[in-house]
């Protein structure tokens, strides 16, 4: 697809809502990508379409704060993207490596400025894969205060041979339905590892209602694994899972 990169097209393609855009991006250069020119279906088109229409419906945009169920909205409007991501995938096979990104207003309206969250970041977030002090510290915030954190926190699930990997799968298993969609994402990009770890440490753990909610995403990896997801046990992980969904 056409874009600013030195090769003028790009193969890398990431998924975001934005106001007044294509939700398609490249992944090198940020260029706004024409949905028209990707090759799916119409009908996923118009759902993509239909879905970023619907960016911001959370916010209050004189006041620039959460609408009272903003966070809900937001929250719905971030699994339906990656829903959608993965219907995209699965339709263009591996012509083109796709990223979904949610929104992250949640996190940047919770705080007056960005220099706030920076230090909400340092005051709290592990510094290196041996700091069991700042997880212990992060079991003592309120949800409030927690919930902008989960992001990071699911970067650490990276590998969970990290000393402190096992205390974070207990933190984030704490709130179980808040790390749905970022499971989700996780689930729509290459890193393979991750994914097991996701599916293996916090899928498997999460209480049935919860866990039928990625059987769609467990399908698809079980019947149409990548090399990488074969090469990582993640098809039979998968079909395990959904063996033992309700």
């Amino acid at each position: 697809m056409n874009c600013l990169c030195k090769t003028g097209s790009t193969k890398d393609i990431k998924v975001e809502g934005d106001i007044g855009a294509d939700p398609i991006w490249c992944n090198r250069c940020g260029c706004n990508l024409d949905l028209e020119e990707l090759p799916i279906s119409d009908a996923l088109k118009d759902e993509l379409s239909s879905w970023s229409l619907k960016y911001g419906e959370w916010i209050n945009w004189e006041t620039e704060k959460f609408l009272p169920n903003g966070l809900e909205l937001e929250e719905v409007f971030n699994e339906s993207g990656a829903l959608l991501t993965m219907q995209v995938i699965e339709e263009l096979g591996d012509r083109y490596i796709f990223q979904y990104v949610a929104s992250n207003y949640r996190v940047i309206s919770e705080r007056d400025t960005e220099n706030e969250m920076v230090q909400l970041l340092d005051d709290y977030l592990p510094r290196h894969k041996h700091d069991i002090e700042r997880v212990t510290k992060l079991n003592n915030l309120d949800k409030s205060e927690l919930l902008p954190l989960l992001p990071a926190l699911m970067e650490w699930m990276q590998d969970i041979n990290w000393p402190i990997a096992r205390e974070v799968v207990q933190l984030l298993l704490t709130y179980p339905e808040d790390i749905i969609h970022l499971i989700k994402i996780v689930l729509t990009t290459d890193d393979e590892p991750w994914k097991y770890w996701c599916l293996e440490y916090l899928v498997k753990e999460m209480p049935d209602d919860l866990r039928a909610v990625f059987k769609d995403d467990l399908i698809h990896i079980a019947e149409k694994p990548t090399e990488g997801e074969k090469d990582e046990g993640l098809d039979e992980l998968a079909k395990e899972i959904v063996s033992n969904l309700a």
